[in-house]
């Protein structure tokens, strides 16, 4: 490195070939001997350097690119540097960004520096797809980056346009955000916001104006777009892309809308205010109809005699004038801070106030309603089930009543039977002298129809009784 600053070409070469010297070591500032070279112009060393295999990429074609060697650019580009390579040593620009920040094309030392610059530009240009003509650098592209340039702005920016921006010194991407807002190249000069020395500003303008650069300047959207000087009528938005015009007229409609809304709101306040005015007005004169029927009849009071009725009556009399006194100076204190409060509300209060109120009535209307509803509802289940209880115990009794006389019937027809078997009975002992098997079958049968009877009685069906009477009458056959 030290032998390269210094341009001593034949021991960076014995150096290289013979000692065998490593070709890509950096100091502590980042530098290598290929960059010292490249910024002095000594192509033979960057040549010996390119041959020992020094690293590419190393900050060496920025150095070149800057100082506008265009021998050292083209043999490096030719080596395997990138155009478009961003070099941590000049802060993340790349060549033709270093170029724009810190490039000097002025012609009081170096005749030839213009020259240089138009083929320094041509070679990076020429590296196709590896050039990267909208490459940012602290979100600007390389037009913005050269008007900050406080070394030679007009001139490097005239070389750019003409060599490399030329077509697309217009492109949407050739728009820098600042804030809210948004500018073009010549939007940014007239603006003052760009670092170049003041006094190179008119030719930048002049500059950018005869190559053909728009204004644009506007706000991102939903923001309030610039509005023009109220005496010149200048300075406003302008060149707003398609979707910002639309969003812009989408938001006039609305601002239309709320302030028809916003009239329309003003008469519903004015018309609840007047309401509401109305409605106290009507209040304090039921308040003095009351005042003035209570006055009457107290006077109507006082004109009968003195008994104990006179005097309760005066006594209330007395003790309404007190309430009255009170409930006045009460209505008065409530009325004063109502108005004072009603005073103190919005309009937006106001109106919702007055809905809030309509609302109650409303919600008191609904509630009545439903409560009459459900009164409605419990009547007719408590008829219902009045109803079904009567049907129910008239059942009752005429199951009870039908119960009795099947009752009656079998005990009947028990005692026909019993009747019956013992008349049979006597028939037999007065035939046979004594009890045979059949008597006992008889005597048998007839307890069993007693058993049966008493299981009736207890309320046993009708098909354990026709079982019984069944046996009973094949025992006697």
């Amino acid at each position: 490195m030290l032998a390269a600053s210094m341009q001593r070409n034949t021991i960076v070469h014995s150096l290289l070939f013979d000692a065998k010297a490593h070709p890509s070591f950096k100091n502590s500032f980042g530098d290598s001997a290929l960059c010292y070279a490249s910024h002095i112009n000594n192509l033979e060393i960057v040549e010996d350097l390119i041959k020992a295999k020094a690293a590419v990429n190393d900050g060496s074609l920025h150095e070149a690119v800057r100082e506008m060697r265009p021998a050292i650019v083209k043999v490096l580009l030719k080596a395997g540097h990138s155009a478009d390579h961003t070099s941590t040593r000049h802060e993340g620009r790349t060549p033709l960004g270093e170029l724009c920040l810190l490039g000097d094309s002025r012609v009081e030392e170096d005749e030839s520096r213009q020259n240089n610059l138009e083929e320094v530009l041509n070679a990076l240009a020429s590296q196709g797809r590896g050039f990267d003509v909208y490459k940012k650098w602290h979100q600007k592209t390389m037009l913005f980056v050269v008007l900050d340039n406080i070394i030679d702005p007009v001139g490097i920016l005239d070389k750019l346009i003409e060599r490399v921006f030329n077509k697309i010194i217009n492109d949407s991407e050739n728009i820098l955000q600042v804030g809210d807002y948004f500018y073009s190249p010549l939007s940014y000069v007239e603006h003052g916001i760009l670092q170049a020395p003041k006094e190179s500003w008119p030719a930048l303008t002049k500059l950018l104006w005869n190559h053909g650069a728009r204004r644009r300047y506007y706000a991102k959207r939903g923001s309030q777009q610039p509005q023009p000087n109220a005496l010149t009528g200048k300075g406003g938005a302008v060149g707003l892309p398609e979707d910002i015009v639309k969003y812009e007229d989408e938001r006039d409609k609305r601002l239309d809308k709320l302030k028809d809304y916003e009239i329309k709101y003003q008469q519903n306040a004015e018309l609840a205010q007047q309401q509401l005015e109305h409605k106290q007005a009507l209040q304090d004169q039921r308040v003095k109809f009351g005042k003035q029927n209570l006055q009457l009849k107290l006077e109507a009071m006082e004109i009968t005699s003195e008994t104990k009725l006179a005097i309760e009556w005066r006594k209330e009399k007395q003790d309404a004038a007190i309430e009255q006194v009170k409930n006045e100076a009460k209505l008065e204190a409530d009325r004063k801070a109502h108005q004072a409060k009603m005073e103190q509300m919005t309009q937006e209060q106001r109106a919702k106030h007055a809905f809030d109120v309509k609302k109650l009535d409303i919600l008191r209307e609904t509630n009545v309603l439903k409560a009459a509803a459900n009164r409605d509802a419990v009547k007719t289940v408590i008829e219902t089930n009045q109803s079904n209880l009567s049907f129910k115990e008239a059942s009752s009794k005429i199951q009870v009543k039908s119960h009795k006389t099947k009752m009656e019937q079998m005990k009947a027809k028990g005692k026909a039977d019993r009747d019956s078997n013992k008349a049979r009975l006597k028939e037999i002992r007065a035939k046979n002298g004594e009890p045979s098997m059949v008597m006992k079958a008889v005597k048998v049968a007839s307890v069993g129809l007693r058993v049966v009877a008493a299981v009736h009685t207890l309320g046993a069906s009708e098909g354990v009784l026709s079982v019984g009477g069944a046996l009973v009458d094949r025992l006697t056959s």
